[in-house]
C-alpha cells in the first residue's frame, strides 16, 4: 500500500524587536514545496519505535536530490490542524519500512546585534519525526500513537541561551545555539516502523523564530572639568566649570571646555540642533559657544565643545546652554552657567 508523508511548513517567522526605543519590525521567511528535497539515502527497518539505528551523520546534502511526490487524499485530515494557512510539502515514505529524509533552508538576519531570542517548534506525527538544524540534532519525537495527533501537540522551543524548555511529547530534546547568518538548514527524518506495511499517516511540522536586536539606546553625558554636569542643572560650580568666576567688562573673557559622551555598546548619540549647541536666558549676548566637530557620536565616543564668556555689564550673568539630541527623554539636554563682569 502506498505510504504518503505531509510535511506542512509555515516557515518561519522572524519578529525583530527592540530592547530600546526601536519600533518592532516582522519579517515572514518562507519554504514552500519547491524549496523541500528527499535525500536518496533512506534508513531500512527501525520498526522498533526507537532511533537507535540511525546513522551516525546525516545524508550528504548532495544526496537531497530529489522532489517529494506529491499526494492526496491519502494525508490524514489532522494535517492542516497545526496551521490553517502555509506551504505544503507531501512525500511518500513505502514500504520496507525505514526512514526518510527532507531538506530545506532558510534565511536569518543577524547582523549588527540581531540574536536568536526563541525558536517555537512544532509537529503532528503519525510515526515519528526527527528534527536538525545546522547538522545538530534539537529533538526526537518517536512515539507513534493517535494521541499524538490532539492538544497539546508535540512542541519543544529553543530558548536564546540555547536551553530547551515547554517540552511537549518529545521523547529527547538537545540543547542548540548553532544559528547562522544568512543560510540556515533544516532536515527532518519521517519514520514508518509499521512492518506490516500500513500507511505511516503524516506530519506536520511548523517552527517561529524570534530575532531580537540587542541594541541600546544612545545616552548622554556632559561633563566640565571632567566632572558630570546633571541635565536641567541650575547650579553652577567651579568644580564642573559651569561657574566662570571673576572676569572683566572690557577686554578680558574666559573660556571653558565641556565634554558630550555616549554611553558604550550604545546606538550613535545624534546631536540634531542647528546649531548642535546653542545658548538661550537672560544674559545670553555674554556667552558664546565653539560647536562641537562633529553631530554623530557612537557608543563609547564624545566630543567637546567650547563655552566663552565676555561679560557686557558688571554684575552677574548668567545664561542656559541648550543641546538637543535623540536620547529621550532627556532631551534636550540643559544646564546653566554663570560667571561675574567686574
Amino acid at each position: 500500500m502506498q505510504n504518503f508523508i505531509h510535511v506542512f511548513a509555515q516557515g518561519l517567522i522572524l519578529s525583530l524587536l527592540s530592547c530600546a526605543t526601536l519600533s518592532a519590525q516582522v519579517t515572514t521567511v518562507v519554504t514552500n514545496t519547491t524549496d523541500w528535497k528527499l535525500s536518496t539515502v533512506r534508513t531500512s527497518g527501525n520498526n522498533n519505535g526507537t532511533w537507535t539505528t540511525l546513522p551516525a551523520s546525516l545524508p550528504a546534502t548532495g544526496t537531497f536530490t530529489l522532489t517529494p511526490v506529491l499526494s492526496s487524499t491519502s494525508v490524514p485530515a489532522f494535517v492542516p490542524a497545526l496551521s490553517a494557512t502555509g506551504f505544503r510539502l507531501d512525500g511518500g515514505i513505502n514500504t520496507p519500512t525505514g526512514v526518510q529524509y527532507f531538506r530545506t533552508t532558510f534565511n536569518l538576519d543577524l547582523t549588527a546585534g540581531k540574536v536568536v531570542s526563541s525558536a517555537v517548534l512544532t509537529t503532528l506525527v503519525d510515526n515519528g519525526v526527527q528534527v536538525w538544524i545546522n547538522g545538530q540534532e534539537v529533538g526526537q519525537e518517536v512515539s507513534y500513537v493517535t494521541a499524538n495527533w490532539a492538544t497539546p501537540y508535540p512542541t519543544l522551543t529553543i530558548n536564546g541561551d540555547g536551553t530547551i524548555s515547554n517540552i511537549q511529547k518529545f521523547d529527547a530534546t538537545f540543547p542548540f545555539t548553532n544559528w547562522l547568518n544568512g543560510t540556515n538548514e533544516l532536515v527532518l527524518a519521517a519514520r514508518n516502523p509499521d512492518n506490516e506495511g500500513f500507511s505511516a499517516g503524516g506530519i506536520a511540522f511548523r517552527m517561529d523564530v524570534t530575532v531580537s536586536t540587542s541594541f541600546i539606546a544612545p545616552e548622554i553625558t556632559v561633563t566640565g572639568n571632567s566632572n558630570v554636569i546633571a541635565n536641567r542643572s541650575i547650579t553652577v560650580s567651579p568644580t564642573d566649570d559651569t561657574d566662570f568666576g571673576p572676569v572683566a567688562v572690557a577686554g578680558s573673557m574666559a573660556t571653558h571646555s565641556f565634554t558630550i559622551e555616549n554611553m558604550p555598546g550604545s546606538l550613535d548619540l545624534e546631536l540634531d540642533g542647528m546649531p548642535r549647541v546653542t545658548v538661550a536666558g537672560r544674559d545670553q549676548a555674554d556667552f558664546s559657544v565653539s560647536q562641537p566637530s562633529t553631530g554623530s557620536i557612537s557608543g563609547g565616543g564624545s566630543t567637546s565643545f567650547d563655552v566663552t564668556f565676555d561679560p557686557t555689564a558688571p554684575g552677574a550673568r548668567s545664561a542656559i546652554i541648550v543641546i538637543t539630541h535623540n536620547d529621550l527623554p532627556d532631551n534636550p539636554f540643559v544646564f546653566t552657567v554663570q560667571g561675574e563682569g567686574q
